[in-house]
């Protein structure tokens, strides 16, 4: 059988899976690098997201995506999946995050944990965990949350939730 491989073409980086098929990730994990080690020959409309059968195993699930939003000054994209690769389950079979709707932001001092696939991490899944250190404002205005999580490149786009599972 061919393997898949998201190199060379783009960047890699991690997500959450959320009901109906779509998956919410940063913005830049998704866009075109036009840096001079990337072939040209790349085709920036195709995204690939795959998924893992288990914490401790590389992911082996595979599907095709599209871009469906894109919020560069908040670095959210949101994607679907649009079709099955090889033997992947259904995408309705696969457990999804639910997302709550909070009053306010996160506490300071609330504990959080970040979830990724780091390139310092090797192939599986990675855990960090930290507490809500502060906020900031960009200067478009778009509010953000501190953590002293230790995180590392290729956990970008990976859900960052609290002790419960809640936020």
């Amino acid at each position: 059988a061919d393997s898949i491989s998201a190199a060379p073409c783009g960047f890699a980086g991690s997500g959450a899976l959320l009901a109906g098929g779509y998956v919410l990730t940063a913005s830049h994990v998704i866009a075109a690098d036009d840096s001079a080690d990337v072939p040209a020959e790349c085709d920036w409309n195709k995204i690939l997201v795959m998924f893992i059968k288990s914490v401790e195993a590389a992911p082996d699930y595979w599907y095709k995506a599209t871009l469906i939003a894109d919020d560069p000054d908040r670095d959210v994209a949101l994607l679907q999946i649009t079709e099955a690769i090889q033997d992947a389950p259904p995408i309705s079979s696969l457990p999804a995050l639910t997302v709550y709707a909070e009053p306010g932001p996160p506490t300071l001092g609330m504990q959080l944990l970040f979830m990724g696939y780091p390139g310092i991490g090797g192939e599986t899944l990675s855990l960090s965990v930290g507490m809500v250190s502060g906020y900031d404002q960009l200067e478009t205005g778009v509010r953000t949350l501190k953590t002293d999580a230790v995180l590392a490149g290729g956990s970008s786009g990976g859900p960052g939730i609290d002790a419960l599972g809640d936020r």
